[in-house]
């Protein structure tokens, strides 16, 4: 990744950013999606339905699931069938399910805004919220085709190694940075275009390369969510920012501002490794400030938009599809370049 230029200013402050509802004014029928998330939620137990539907209810952009029909819209029809929704549904089901036990491992107390359901129900009960979230998205994932299961598998096997890499790793390299990302962050991105390019087609190869189109979406995506842990605000994203930096995370940027080689860095996360010691508010704004004054953002940003123009590319390359549609491409780019705009 080439260096680019130091900036003596920070990055602008980020605007507030439109719903993926009023991107696309609801073209993509998300609405069928939720219901069917609605009439999944049934449990004996009470708290499991709760916690669940207070993790929905709390929001956030739909992104999966509006990514799957929008790839799903290139090689079909565009009408919501019931496989899509179960797909979508059991994606954002899972996803929900990762942000639950994320928080435990955390220990957050902030999410979306509100509180995390780990701060306002406890440990156990949103552990076991998460179990029960899981256990509904594989029962709706069950009944789709056999690849399309298998594929859920991949991708949930995947979720669970990266994860473990996030918490476990010391190697801050680039490779392990989009190694984290490649498993943490992408397999819902991969199962997504697979399954909205398999489902109207049932071209398993064609399905194989949108995977590794949904791959690289995945990784582009989580450089994002790096690059807002430093310049975003707890207003503009309802949980507090540093994280990677106070948690010593292998993060793309931490890797950036480790290939740097300062002495800020080598203090504060022992040169890669993990140190015991809690980085103070100040030592967060001190390391905030370097990292804006070393270009590393505008690298990292760089970085995204290349994945996500390589990602476009592969879209394109596959017209040979006799289904392909190309004129719906263009929501699916507006999706993309809707990540990146989250950084400008």
């Amino acid at each position: 990744m080439e260096q680019l230029p130091t900036k003596d200013e920070g990055v602008e402050p980020l605007n507030e950013q439109p719903s993926i509802e009023m991107l696309f004014r609801d073209r993509l029928q998300l609405g069928g999606v939720m219901d069917v998330i609605e009439k999944t939620l049934q449990s004996q137990e009470p708290l499991l339905p709760e916690i669940s539907n207070y993790m929905i209810g709390l929001g956030g952009k739909r992104i999966r699931p509006a990514f799957t029909l929008l790839v799903s819209r290139i090689f079909g029809d565009g009408a919501l069938s019931e496989e899509l929704s179960l797909i979508c549904a059991g994606i954002e089901l899972i996803h929900t399910a990762t942000l639950l036990h994320d928080d435990i491992i955390d220990r957050a107390e902030q999410r979306r805004h509100g509180k995390s359901a780990y701060k306002l129900y406890g440990l156990a009960p949103s552990l076991l919220a998460g179990n029960f979230l899981f256990v509904r998205a594989f029962g709706l994932c069950s009944r789709l085709h056999p690849f399309i299961v298998q594929q859920t598998e991949r991708s949930c096997l995947m979720l669970t190694e990266g994860e473990l890499l996030d918490e476990m790793n010391t190697d801050f390299s680039l490779e392990t940075a989009l190694e984290i990302a490649r498993k943490k962050t992408a397999p819902l991105f991969a199962l997504g275009a697979l399954a909205g390019a398999f489902i109207p087609t049932r071209d398993k190869p064609l399905a194989l390369e949108m995977w590794e189109f949904g791959e690289s979406v995945g990784i582009a995506f989580q450089i994002v969510d790096d690059i807002l842990d430093i310049i975003g605000t707890e207003a503009t994203l309802g949980k507090k920012i540093g994280t990677d930096i106070r948690e010593r995370k292998p993060s793309i940027i931490n890797v950036l501002w480790k290939n740097c080689g300062t002495p800020l860095f080598e203090r504060l996360m022992g040169n890669g490794g993990r140190i015991e010691c809690e980085i103070s508010q100040q030592d967060l704004q001190a390391a905030t400030k370097e990292i804006l004054s070393l270009g590393i953002v505008e690298e990292a940003k760089e970085y995204a938009e290349k994945l996500i123009k390589m990602a476009k590319e592969k879209v394109l390359s596959l017209q040979r599809n006799t289904n392909f549609n190309k004129d719906n491409c263009s929501d699916l780019f507006l999706l993309l370049d809707y990540a990146i705009s989250r950084v400008t």
